[in-house]
């Protein structure tokens, strides 16, 4: 039995690694789901940018003469 306070010890340790690997792994995960999100918003935004343009341009289309001078 005098083996077993090492042993424990060393499990204490292994867990203690595999905990800390995990808070790593855990917050690269988070930074690039964070980085994704907001390329996706500015993706959006610019997108909607586009969008509103495009609308604006097709309503002032409307409001132009068509008829032949």
């Amino acid at each position: 039995m005098s083996n077993c306070p090492f042993q424990v010890a060393r499990t204490a340790c292994i867990n203690y690694e595999a905990v800390n690997e995990l808070d790593i792994q855990s917050m690269k995960i988070s930074n690039t789901l964070r980085s994704r999100h907001d390329e996706l918003q500015s993706q959006g935004q610019s997108n909607l940018r586009s969008f509103n343009s495009d609308s604006y341009s097709r309503v002032n289309m409307k409001g132009v003469s068509t008829r032949n001078y």
